[in-house]
C-alpha cells in the first residue's frame, strides 16, 4: 500500500535511476474562500526507503547503488562494483564506518535486492549496530539541555570563575571568594560551567556540590626534561583535561556509591568507529582517536552520532586541545565543553553543545575549533537535574 515513484535524473557525467517512497508535506493553497491546508506527495531521492542506481552516462555501466534507511540523508550504505564482485561503504556524514568492504556478489545482484535482504546478507560483516536507534532513550539528554537553556541567560562568562562546594563564587585557581557587579547572575568560565552542570546532577542525589580541589588533581604526567615540564612549573597546561576527567570520576563515584579515581573509572572515550574520512583531498584511510589528544573536530559529529546510538543516556564533557602556534611540543587545555547527543521522535540526530553558557550545534562547534582535538569523557545523564540558580 505504499506509494513509490520511479524516475531518471541527468547528473552530468552520470544518470540516476531513483526508486523513492512518498513523503507528504503540507501546502498552503490560497483560494477565494481563504487559505486551505492541503497534503501533497513528494518523492525525495534520499527519503528513508529510497534506492538509487547511478550509471556512467557514456558507458552505461553501474557506478554505485545507494540504499537510504535513515532520516539523515548523510547516513546510508552504498555498493560499488569491484571487478566481478562488489564492495560496500557506509558513510556517516563525512566519515565512513566501513570503506571498501568486499562483498561476494556482483553489483548487478543488487538491482533487485531489497534492503531487508541486503541487511541479512551483510549482518555479520558490517557494523549495523552503529545505526540501530532506540528513540525513547534520550529523554534525559533532551531534558537536561532544555533546563540549561532555560537558565543560561542568568550566567555570565568570567575567566577563572566557578562555584565551590557551598555554592559561593570563587576563583578556580585559588579557591578565594570573589564578588561580581551583578548579584543576580552566576559568573562562570567554560570549566566552571561544566562543574555547574555536573553539580546539578550531584545535588539531586546528595544535596551538596563538588569540592574544587579534587577536580584539579593531575591526571597526566609530563616527561622529565621536556619543554612541557618546564611550562608546567608555572602554568597547568592540562587544566581542562584534568578538570573534565575528574568531574566524570566524581559523578561516577556518586552514581556507584564507591570512591572512584579517573584512572580506573573507564569514563574516557577511546573508541575507533571509522575506517576512512572525506577531506578536500578525497577519501582517506583514517584512525579517529589519538591517544593523549582525543578526537579531531573533523569527525566529531560522526563520532557523537555513533556514541548516541551505542551509548544512549550518556552526556559528554570535552577538554579542548589548543597549541601556541609556535612549538608543536606545547599544547594546552584551557577550555571545556558539554555535549548532549540525542535522536528526536523522527529519528533525526542532534547534538547540543554548551561552551560555557553559549549554546551551539555540533557543526558550529566543529567549525569554531576546526583542526583542534577534543578529549572526551562520558557521564550518565539524568532527568533528576537541579542546577544552582540565582
Amino acid at each position: 500500500g505504499e506509494k513509490f515513484q520511479v524516475r531518471l535524473e541527468d547528473l552530468g557525467t552520470e544518470f540516476a535511476v531513483i526508486v523513492a517512497p512518498a513523503a507528504d508535506i503540507s501546502i498552503e493553497v490560497h483560494t477565494s474562500e481563504g487559505v486551505e491546508i492541503k497534503r501533497a506527495d513528494i518523492f525525495p531521492f534520499d527519503n528513508p526507503g529510497s534506492w538509487v542506481l547511478y550509471r556512467n552516462k557514456e558507458s552505461g555501466k553501474p557506478v554505485r547503488i545507494c540504499y537510504y534507511f535513515q532520516s539523515d540523508a548523510d547516513v546510508y550504505i552504498q555498493i560499488r562494483p569491484d571487478k566481478h564482485k562488489s564492495m560496500a561503504d557506509m558513510p556517516l556524514y563525512n566519515a565512513y564506518s566501513v570503506y571498501g568492504v568486499s562483498l561476494g556478489f556482483p553489483i548487478e545482484q543488487y538491482f533487485t535486492m531489497s534492503f531487508a535482504q541486503l541487511y541479512k546478507l551483510t549482518s555479520y560483516m558490517l557494523p549495523w549496530h552503529y545505526f540501530t536507534i532506540e528513540k525513547d532513550m534520550y529523554e534525559a539528554n533532551i531534558q537536561m539541555s532544555q533546563v540549561i537553556r532555560d537558565h543560561k541567560d542568568g550566567i555570565t562568562f568570567s575567566s577563572d570563575a566557578a562555584l565551590d562546594h557551598t555554592g559561593r563564587q570563587v576563583r578556580i585557581s585559588s579557591g578565594e571568594p570573589v564578588s561580581f557587579d551583578d548579584e543576580n547572575s552566576l559568573y562562570l568560565d567554560s570549566a566552571g560551567f561544566a562543574k555547574w552542570v555536573i553539580d546539578g546532577l550531584v545535588f539531586a542525589q546528595t544535596g551538596s556540590y563538588l569540592n574544587l580541589d579534587p577536580l584539579k588533581r593531575e591526571t597526566i604526567q609530563t616527561k622529565t626534561g621536556t619543554m612541557a615540564q618546564s611550562v608546567m612549573e608555572k602554568h597547568n597546561i592540562y587544566f581542562s583535561l584534568d578538570w573534565t576527567r575528574n568531574l566524570s570520576a566524581a559523578w561516577l563515584s556518586v552514581v556507584s556509591g564507591k570512591d572512584t579515581m579517573f584512572e580506573n573509572s573507564g569514563t574516557e572515550v577511546t573508541i575507533r568507529p571509522f575506517a576512512a574520512v572525506k577531506t578536500n583531498r578525497g577519501i582517506e584511510r583514517y584512525d579517529p582517536y589519538t591517544a593523549g589528544a582525543g578526537y579531531n573536530t573533523l569527525t566529531l559529529k560522526s563520532l557523537m552520532y555513533v556514541l548516541a546510538v551505542t551509548e544512549p543516556e550518556r552526556m559528554y564533557l570535552g577538554a579542548i586541545r589548543q597549541t601556541d602556534g609556535k612549538s608543536p611540543e606545547i599544547v594546552y587545555y584551557n577550555e571545556a565543553a558539554v555535549f548532549f547527543p540525542f535522536f528526536d521522535d523522527r529519528g533525526s540526530f542532534h547534538c547540543v553543545v554548551f561552551e560555557g553558557p553559549e549554546e551551539m550545534t555540533i557543526d558550529e562547534f566543529a567549525s569554531r575549533w576546526q583542526g583542534s582535538f577534543v578529549n572526551l569523557v562520558r557521564l550518565k545523564s539524568s532527568s533528576r537535574f537541579f542546577p544552582q540558580i540565582k
